[in-house]
């Protein structure tokens, strides 16, 4: 299409990189070098952008999720009042406890059974275990299945800790100044990390980071060790301040634009 094309954030997470053959890798450079602006997220897309190119010709974007401003998005304390309100109404939410989030897969087999009862053992019934994103039965909450996607991303700032197999809850989790284990079950990709390994370098928050695809790969004394240490000791200043950081890598991108729309 003749027009002006740009991107922000882009990834190809996944992408199975041995099947880039010569073809695929001269069709990638013929669109890459139709973009005016070439925003990419994580490390696995500067590398592939890089080996059809030749070149460096990306720029790095922060995830869409850290333009999140809960302030002035009206997402503040009142908010969260009436989020609470909400989980008591219909889930019996316990306002006495302190409360874990579980963000994992139906997929990790029985690793949130066996987690849950680590955490009961070590922490007795000081906490309310809530299960968020997919159904677990051992939660004492096994599912939250009507939240708003502003009541998603703050959710996660009811939570002392939060165990996320997933991306995005461990971006949110860090936004909301909640401590999070990254149980990612995601390998390196010709040598580069996982796109959750990759954002925590980033933010040089890897205290977060935990690889693990199932229950037998923890250890788990050692495992809840860490958990105590991290709800005691919560890095909040140093979560806020690599948000902050990161924030600033989509002020190329919007500086861009504005380029670009005083031409036309």
């Amino acid at each position: 299409k003749n027009c002006i094309k740009v991107s922000y954030a882009a990834s190809c997470n996944g992408i199975k990189i041995d099947n880039l053959d010569k073809n695929k890798l001269r069709l990638l450079e013929q669109a890459f070098s139709d973009f005016q602006y070439l925003g990419v997220r994580d490390s696995l897309t500067e590398y592939v952008v890089k080996r059809a190119t030749k070149s460096e010709k990306y720029i790095h974007n922060c995830d869409p999720t850290f333009l999140l401003d809960f302030e002035k998005d009206g997402l503040d304390k009142d908010f969260i009042d009436k989020l609470l309100g909400k989980l008591k109404r219909k889930y019996k939410w316990d306002a006495n406890k302190k409360h874990i989030g579980l963000m994992l897969s139906n997929l990790n087999g029985n690793l949130g059974e066996i987690l849950i009862q680590h955490l009961k053992g070590y922490f007795g019934n000081d906490y309310e275990i809530v299960s968020i994103y997919s159904y677990c039965e051992y939660a004492d909450i096994p599912y939250i299945s009507d939240l708003t996607p502003f009541e998603w991303s703050r959710i996660f700032s009811l939570f002392d800790i939060t165990f996320s197999k997933y991306f995005h809850g461990t971006l949110l989790s860090i936004m909301n100044g909640t401590p999070v284990i990254s149980l990612s079950a995601e390998i390196e990709a010709a040598g580069i990390p996982s796109k959750v390994e990759d954002v925590l370098s980033r933010l040089n928050l890897m205290e977060f980071y935990y690889p693990s695809k199932n229950a037998s790969d923890i250890e788990w004394e050692s495992l809840m060790v860490k958990v105590k240490t991290l709800i005691e000791n919560p890095p909040i200043t140093k979560m806020e301040r690599s948000v902050m950081k990161e924030r600033e890598y989509a002020e190329s991108f919007f500086s861009n634009i504005k380029e670009l729309k005083s031409r036309c």
